[in-house]
């Protein structure tokens, strides 16, 4: 996460600059706005802006908000990921 280069522009610029539009939603905002989600999800902030990086974590969240699944670091399939969100959709 990259509070300060994780503009509202450089977000739109980047999913549709990969066709995401319906894909992902992007969340934005101060660093104050974004800490708790941060501490909440275990999201690696930068603090460098000549870095990019990324905390490597897909989490699943119900249609309620509640956590339903969690991918980390790369020991996952993207076909493990479609099931449970194939599984989600039917209920």
């Amino acid at each position: 996460t990259d509070p300060v280069g994780d503009t509202k522009s450089a977000a739109q610029n980047f999913t549709q600059a990969h066709n995401m539009q319906n894909y992902w939603h992007y969340l934005i905002g101060s660093r104050s706005q974004l800490s708790p989600v941060w501490k909440n999800y275990n999201i690696y902030v930068q603090n460098q802006q000549a870095l990019t990086d990324h905390t490597l974590a897909i989490y699943i969240i119900d249609k309620q908000g509640n956590e339903r699944a969690f991918f980390g670091g790369t020991d996952f399939t993207p076909d493990q990921v479609k099931q449970d969100m194939q599984m989600l959709l039917k209920e």
